[in-house]
């Protein structure tokens, strides 16, 4: 009898610590999202976004808030300084923390007389300068351009050369015997300017060896006629500079024939070889969100169920889709045009915005041509994200419950597929 008792005791034993078992181990499976997302990150406290290979102080919802409700003209202007006074190295799969330098430039500007400007900015690991986003009024836009030493600048509807180390910053789009200075203010003078607003330059597209951009500009409007805008080429080793016609604003980029795609009026994609002006419809009707993946362009379906890469060599189509995902609200490459990222819009559907879904980023690569997703931590929902190189890409997550912003480094491995 005492060994039926003992053996009883035995069984229920092992069944308690059988159950005991699966049950932490169940807690585990279940708890691994958020802690496997931790072990596989690198967290930095705050707001930051990317730039050239760095990660730069931004200011949160919150900080706009403090700032917007102080009258104070010097304390906006302290606020603004201590927000963004800093930043990170990316190098690899580390990041180490820099002050933001600033320096003020002045130079001519193309019909404003003298002006200056601040700049903020700090060196990536292969000692380019990443300068900051202009937060104030300036309202200026910085552009990398290959094989240069210095990079363009767009301000106040022109562009300009800019070396951030030499504290220069030169004209590059001049007046030429077409259009001088003479000209252009006998003219303007003559139209509605409530109506038009002249602009000499804006969205420079550098090509890939870094030796001439398009633009656009308005200035044909001078001259009167149909056509009040034109996509122009600035040659930078000749100094030539010559119209593509009236084409579009919007650029998706170069290929390594200097042929050049735009979206078009009509909502079509063109691409136009610079040199010889030839011009070809590519794709009608295209999705606005499609990026160019040379050879391929890349948009998500009708229902954004999927993604398509469309060939430009044969015009043939193919499609991928997955059942995880619920519908796309965007597509990013990578800077070597290899993968794209794009975010799965649970919001869209009506979903709880309270509650952040478990599968929110995806990467496809053209390469395998596969579809992988990053298992996001609970409690948290995407408030930004963006590749800082090839292989590293940033998040700012936002937490739902004490509404903190912090920056994540995710590396593309941590992507999985998933059947």
């Amino acid at each position: 009898m005492k060994r039926i008792i003992y053996r009883r005791k035995m069984l229920l034993c092992f069944i308690l610590i059988f159950l005991l078992a699966n049950m932490v181990m169940f807690a585990t499976t279940y708890s691994s999202g958020a802690d496997d997302f931790t072990a596989r990150t690198i967290k930095i406290s705050g707001r930051y976004i990317t730039v050239n290979g760095c990660l730069v102080s931004d200011l949160s919802y919150l900080d706009q808030q403090r700032i917007a409700k102080t009258n104070d003209i010097q304390q906006k202007d302290y606020l603004f300084d201590s927000l963004q006074n800093d930043g990170y190295l990316v190098n690899g799969y580390t990041a180490e923390k820099q002050n933001v330098i600033s320096k003020n430039i002045a130079f001519e500007t193309s019909f404003s007389g003298q002006n200056e400007l601040k700049f903020k900015y700090i060196y990536n690991n292969l000692n380019d300068v990443a300068i900051l986003p202009d937060w104030n009024e300036s309202n200026f836009h910085v552009t990398e351009i290959n094989g240069r030493e210095y990079d363009l600048l767009e301000y106040n509807n022109s562009i300009y050369m800019i070396n951030i180390d030499q504290g220069i910053i030169e004209q590059v789009l001049l007046e030429d015997n077409e259009y001088n200075k003479a000209f252009i203010e006998e003219h303007i003078s003559q139209m509605d300017n409530d109506y038009y607003q002249l602009t000499w330059g804006a969205n420079p597209q550098p090509n890939i060896s870094g030796n001439k951009f398009t633009y656009y500009s308005s200035r044909n409007a001078l001259k009167g006629g149909d056509s009040i805008s034109e996509i122009r080429v600035k040659n930078l080793d000749t100094g030539e500079d010559y119209s593509l016609g009236d084409i579009g604003y919007e650029c998706l980029g170069w290929d390594i024939n200097d042929n050049v795609y735009y979206f078009n009026y009509d909502e079509d994609i063109v691409s136009i070889n610079v040199n010889n002006g030839e011009m070809k419809t590519v794709l009608t009707g295209a999705n606005p969100r499609s990026i160019l993946l040379y050879p391929y362009i890349a948009y998500s379906t009708e229902k954004n169920y999927g993604i398509v890469l469309y060939n430009i060599a044969n015009g043939s189509t193919e499609n991928f889709n997955s059942s995880n995902i619920q519908a796309i609200s965007g597509l990013y490459s990578n800077p070597a045009k290899t993968s794209v990222l794009f975010q799965n819009d649970f919001y869209s559907l009506g979903s709880d915005l309270t509650k952040a879904p478990a599968i929110n980023l995806g990467i496809f690569n053209i390469n395998d041509k596969i579809i992988r997703f990053l298992d996001m931590p609970d409690g948290f929902t995407l408030q930004r994200y963006s590749w800082i190189n090839n292989e590293i890409i940033s998040l700012i997550l936002l937490s739902t419950d004490t509404y903190e912003e912090n920056t994540y480094l995710v590396d593309m491995s941590c992507f999985k597929e998933i059947e």
